[in-house]
């Protein structure tokens, strides 16, 4: 049978057991009931109203993942001490109507327990291999597409992972964590066991226990399986909330100016002949050697030789069919829009003002020469790399915040701080991939550099 035909038949059992949950009175009531508990703790944490804080996820296209982490969480659960979850019911009353594939995947799901992965390595399109997070042992190999086209490697990932046909797969809910954050999951997490392990000694102390419980391991896992869905899914949304409501960075120009790219366009009324030699006449503008751009400058070109810190206001390019001057703010499309209707006059005519979203100049920017893809060529690649080498070889030697204001190399001396340089190293190669020109960059070098490649599998 064909995997066409098996995701068919998973996708049908999910939704089947969704409606199955929404119809019955009980479990509509405890799936209420989940999504108020879990979604408490974290809007506590914001000082926003629950329900608010669902609208707000809802209304940035990011409920999906809350719904199907949540649900999976509460299809799986024992409630009230009864011997089947909400899964067990459905198999047992209507199980009957599914394919066998899609029994098989509702039981997986059933037995599986939600975990805090971390991705090792990473093939777009192809598959992901994980490991349970701060654990060494050897990764597994998950077979996904969708989801391993936005996971960078040591993106940590709240997730249930299923065995099927001798395959592991992820279940339909996956939470992404930066490292940061899943270093953040598992602070809570030790916090909680340190908690828990005092109020045992204070119980002992109090001579309400005769001595600390023989099996404390087998109960601090216990407490951190229950915990860690709850813990994860309050980190991720928490995280998630300030993602989305980060105020936007305020760009300025020299003049103090909030950064506006502005373009404004003059038709022509002279001709392009007449026009360029009035350009080259006006001591403010400096031509570009042959080519019909110039560079407005704050004052002529002879006075400000030895005024490093002078900035070159705009620039101007003389078309065909009109004149445009580019400039970085509101205030120097107005200045530049005067100075030149005055300076020309009657051989152009009414300018035109077009605004530009500057963020979406960052995302999208478009180099005007013919080298534009040269970052994707064999000599741009190069001239990366070497960039990179240098940066990185200096940053071992130098203070990083992140590390005790130490350096890699000093941490990485001492075994009793291997953890932060190498939670330090994992969180630069996770955040490569947002930087287009060094999404390819090896990291490898620097883990051997400092003798921590034991930690890399």
């Amino acid at each position: 049978m064909s995997n066409k035909k098996h995701r068919k038949d998973i996708d049908k059992a999910v939704r089947n057991l969704i409606n199955f949950a929404e119809q019955q009175t009980q479990w509509q009531h405890r799936l209420d009931e989940m999504f108020e508990q879990m979604l408490a703790l974290p809007a506590q944490h914001l000082n926003i109203d629950g329900k608010d804080l669902a609208e707000q996820i809802r209304a940035q296209g990011y409920w999906h993942m809350v719904f199907g982490y949540v649900f999976e969480q509460f299809a799986t659960v024992l409630w009230d001490n009864e011997k089947l979850n909400c899964i067990d019911e459905y198999l047992k009353r209507r199980g009957w109507r599914e394919a066998l594939h899609g029994r098989r995947y509702l039981q997986a799901i059933s037995d599986s327990d939600v975990g805090l992965w971390e991705a090792t390595s990473v093939k777009a399109g192809s598959h992901v291999d994980v490991r349970l997070y701060g654990s060494s042992e050897k990764p597994i190999r998950i077979l996904e597409k969708v989801a391993t086209k936005s996971i960078n490697q040591w993106s940590c990932l709240a997730a249930r992972v299923i065995k099927m046909n001798n395959k592991y797969l992820f279940t339909g809910s996956i939470l992404p964590l930066p490292p940061e954050q899943a270093a953040t999951v598992q602070r809570v997490l030790d916090r909680a066991k340190k908690e828990t392990a005092s109020t045992y000694q204070q119980l002992v102390k109090d001579g309400l226990l005769e001595s600390l419980p023989s099996n404390a391991g087998e109960l601090d896992a216990e407490g951190t399986r229950l915990e860690l869905p709850n813990v994860m899914f309050s980190v991720w949304v928490t995280y998630l909330y300030e993602s989305l409501n980060r105020p936007v960075p305020s760009f300025q120009n020299r003049d103090g100016d909030t950064i506006q790219i502005t373009k404004v366009r003059f038709p022509l009324i002279a001709s392009v002949k007449e026009i360029s030699q009035k350009l080259d006449s006006l001591p403010e503008l400096d031509r570009n050697n042959d080519e019909l751009v110039w560079s407005w400058l704050p004052a002529p070109a002879d006075e400000l030789i030895n005024n490093e810190q002078a900035s070159i206001l705009g620039q101007l390019f003389l078309q065909n069919d009109s004149l445009q001057l580019d400039v970085n703010s509101n205030e120097r499309a107005k200045k530049g829009s005067q100075w030149i209707s005055k300076e020309l006059g009657k051989l152009v005519g009414k300018p035109l003002t077009v605004h530009e979203n500057p963020l979406n100049q960052l995302d999208n920017t478009r180099p005007a020469d013919p080298n534009m893809n040269f970052n994707k060529t064999a000599e741009g690649q190069a001239l990366i790399k070497d960039y990179m080498d240098k940066h990185y070889t200096k940053t071992l030697d130098q203070a990083v915040p992140a590390l005790g204001n130490k350096t890699p190399r000093e941490c990485a001396a001492k075994p009793t701080l291997h953890k932060e340089v190498v939670q330090w190293l994992k969180t630069l190669e996770n955040h490569s991939p947002q930087h287009s020109q060094a999404h390819n960059y090896d990291f490898s070098w620097i883990w051997q550099e400092l003798n921590l490649g034991k930690y890399k599998p």
